[in-house]
């Protein structure tokens, strides 16, 4: 039988780029260091941490650059999309990301 685990499949850092949300004040999701949110998530009982910064893998990149130690860390980013058809903007969570694919994804976002 396989072990359950606990995962936070979306938690952001201070490497998130400005938030659509208010964009018109370069508020952002999160202000905090990658290595404080991944000590909060393992506080709360995570066993893996996804870190899922808006357009960016630098968050989880940046942790596993100061702890090459951690075997509980997703790579991963929120792709933020704009569907062609309407104009509607959606992000789209990729996961199991590297430096190659996060720079081949970008020219892609607008459509």
């Amino acid at each position: 039988m396989m072990p359950m685990l606990r995962a936070d499949l979306h938690v952001h850092s201070c490497h998130s780029r400005v938030s659509g949300t208010l964009s018109f004040l370069g508020s952002r999701d999160c202000y905090s260091k990658p290595a404080d949110v991944y000590r909060v998530a393992k506080a709360r009982g995570m066993d893996l941490v996804a870190f899922t910064d808006h357009d960016s893998i630098g968050g989880a990149l940046e942790l596993l650059n100061d702890r090459p130690d951690l075997e509980d860390v997703i790579v991963a980013e929120e792709v933020s999309c704009r569907l062609p058809d309407g104009g509607l903007d959606v992000h789209l969570g990729v996961y199991g990301m590297t430096e190659a694919l996060h720079r081949d994804v970008q020219p892609l976002r607008g459509n």
